[in-house]
Protein backbone atom coordinates (compact mmCIF):
# COMPACT_ATOMS: atom_id res chain seq x y z
CA UNK A 1 0.00 0.00 0.00
CA UNK A 2 1.28 3.47 -0.84
CA UNK A 3 0.62 6.54 1.31
CA UNK A 4 -0.01 10.07 0.04
CA UNK A 5 3.67 10.86 0.61
CA UNK A 6 4.73 8.02 -1.69
CA UNK A 7 5.89 5.70 1.10
CA UNK A 8 5.15 2.02 0.44
CA UNK A 9 3.95 -0.15 3.35
CA UNK A 10 4.19 -3.91 3.65
CA UNK A 11 0.74 -5.33 4.42
CA UNK A 12 -0.03 -8.33 6.58
CA UNK A 13 -3.46 -9.73 7.38
CA UNK A 14 -5.08 -11.35 10.39
CA UNK A 15 -6.15 -14.70 8.95
CA UNK A 16 -9.03 -15.16 11.42
CA UNK A 17 -10.64 -11.88 10.34
CA UNK A 18 -10.21 -12.76 6.67
CA UNK A 19 -11.95 -16.11 7.27
CA UNK A 20 -14.72 -14.37 9.24
CA UNK A 21 -15.12 -11.95 6.34
CA UNK A 22 -15.64 -14.87 3.94
CA UNK A 23 -18.15 -16.49 6.30
CA UNK A 24 -20.11 -13.23 6.62
CA UNK A 25 -20.21 -12.83 2.82
CA UNK A 26 -21.52 -16.37 2.34
CA UNK A 27 -24.16 -16.00 5.06
CA UNK A 28 -25.33 -12.63 3.73
CA UNK A 29 -25.66 -14.01 0.20
CA UNK A 30 -27.58 -17.06 1.37
CA UNK A 31 -29.94 -15.01 3.56
CA UNK A 32 -30.52 -12.32 0.93
CA UNK A 33 -31.30 -14.96 -1.73
CA UNK A 34 -33.73 -16.61 0.69
CA UNK A 35 -35.43 -13.27 1.38
CA UNK A 36 -35.56 -12.49 -2.34
CA UNK A 37 -37.20 -15.86 -2.95
CA UNK A 38 -40.09 -14.74 -0.73
CA UNK A 39 -41.31 -12.60 -3.65
CA UNK A 40 -42.52 -15.78 -5.35
CA UNK A 41 -43.85 -17.47 -2.23
CA UNK A 42 -45.36 -14.78 -0.05
CA UNK A 43 -47.90 -12.10 -0.86
CA UNK A 44 -47.91 -10.58 2.64
CA UNK A 45 -45.56 -7.81 1.51
CA UNK A 46 -45.09 -6.15 -1.86
CA UNK A 47 -42.36 -7.18 -4.32
CA UNK A 48 -40.62 -3.87 -3.69
CA UNK A 49 -40.56 -4.44 0.08
CA UNK A 50 -39.10 -7.96 -0.29
CA UNK A 51 -36.56 -6.61 -2.79
CA UNK A 52 -35.59 -3.84 -0.36
CA UNK A 53 -35.16 -6.38 2.48
CA UNK A 54 -33.02 -8.63 0.26
CA UNK A 55 -30.97 -5.69 -1.02
CA UNK A 56 -30.38 -4.35 2.49
CA UNK A 57 -29.22 -7.77 3.66
CA UNK A 58 -26.93 -8.20 0.65
CA UNK A 59 -25.61 -4.62 0.86
CA UNK A 60 -24.87 -4.89 4.58
CA UNK A 61 -23.21 -8.25 3.95
CA UNK A 62 -21.00 -6.76 1.25
CA UNK A 63 -20.16 -3.84 3.53
CA UNK A 64 -19.46 -6.09 6.53
CA UNK A 65 -17.25 -8.37 4.47
CA UNK A 66 -15.24 -5.39 3.22
CA UNK A 67 -15.01 -3.75 6.64
CA UNK A 68 -13.80 -7.00 8.24
CA UNK A 69 -11.29 -7.41 5.42
CA UNK A 70 -10.00 -3.89 6.00
CA UNK A 71 -9.87 -4.51 9.77
CA UNK A 72 -7.72 -7.57 9.02
CA UNK A 73 -5.04 -5.35 7.46
CA UNK A 74 -2.09 -4.75 9.76
CA UNK A 75 -0.05 -1.67 8.92
CA UNK A 76 3.12 -0.39 10.61
CA UNK A 77 1.36 2.97 11.20
CA UNK A 78 -1.73 4.06 13.13
CA UNK A 79 -4.88 3.79 11.01
CA UNK A 80 -8.33 5.21 11.80
CA UNK A 81 -11.47 5.77 9.75
CA UNK A 82 -13.49 8.87 9.02
CA UNK A 83 -16.79 7.88 10.67
CA UNK A 84 -19.12 9.73 8.28
CA UNK A 85 -17.44 8.39 5.13
CA UNK A 86 -17.32 4.89 6.62
CA UNK A 87 -21.07 4.98 7.28
CA UNK A 88 -21.72 6.37 3.78
CA UNK A 89 -19.92 3.37 2.26
CA UNK A 90 -22.99 1.28 3.14
CA UNK A 91 -25.16 3.09 0.57
CA UNK A 92 -23.55 1.89 -2.71
CA UNK A 93 -23.81 -1.77 -1.71
CA UNK A 94 -27.49 -1.55 -0.78
CA UNK A 95 -28.39 0.54 -3.84
CA UNK A 96 -26.50 -1.74 -6.23
CA UNK A 97 -28.05 -4.82 -4.62
CA UNK A 98 -31.53 -3.35 -5.01
CA UNK A 99 -30.98 -2.66 -8.71
CA UNK A 100 -29.50 -6.15 -9.22
CA UNK A 101 -32.41 -7.87 -7.45
CA UNK A 102 -34.83 -5.71 -9.46
CA UNK A 103 -33.32 -7.00 -12.71
CA UNK A 104 -33.25 -10.66 -11.68
CA UNK A 105 -36.86 -10.51 -10.41
CA UNK A 106 -38.28 -9.60 -13.80
CA UNK A 107 -40.71 -12.17 -15.28
CA UNK A 108 -38.50 -13.14 -18.22
CA UNK A 109 -34.97 -14.16 -17.30
CA UNK A 110 -32.48 -13.10 -19.96
CA UNK A 111 -28.71 -13.08 -20.20
CA UNK A 112 -28.83 -9.28 -20.59
CA UNK A 113 -30.62 -8.88 -17.24
CA UNK A 114 -28.19 -11.23 -15.51
CA UNK A 115 -25.22 -9.29 -16.92
CA UNK A 116 -26.78 -5.98 -15.87
CA UNK A 117 -27.39 -7.32 -12.36
CA UNK A 118 -23.76 -8.44 -12.13
CA UNK A 119 -22.58 -5.10 -13.49
CA UNK A 120 -24.54 -3.18 -10.85
CA UNK A 121 -23.30 -5.39 -8.00
CA UNK A 122 -19.72 -5.01 -9.20
CA UNK A 123 -20.05 -1.25 -9.65
CA UNK A 124 -21.61 -0.86 -6.21
CA UNK A 125 -18.78 -2.85 -4.66
CA UNK A 126 -16.25 -0.72 -6.50
CA UNK A 127 -17.78 2.54 -5.24
CA UNK A 128 -18.02 1.13 -1.72
CA UNK A 129 -14.40 0.00 -1.81
CA UNK A 130 -12.94 3.27 -3.07
CA UNK A 131 -15.06 5.36 -0.72
CA UNK A 132 -13.91 3.06 2.12
CA UNK A 133 -10.28 3.48 1.10
CA UNK A 134 -10.80 7.25 1.03
CA UNK A 135 -12.22 7.04 4.57
CA UNK A 136 -8.95 5.56 5.86
CA UNK A 137 -6.85 8.02 7.81
CA UNK A 138 -3.19 7.08 8.19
Amino acid sequence: MQSEQGVTFALTYTVELVLLSILVACMAAFISFFINDQIKQNTLLSKTTWTLFAATTMGLGIWSMHFLGMAAVELPVMMTYNKLLTILTIIPGIFASFVAFYYVNQPRHTLKRAVLAGFFIGTGMMFMHYLGMYAMEL
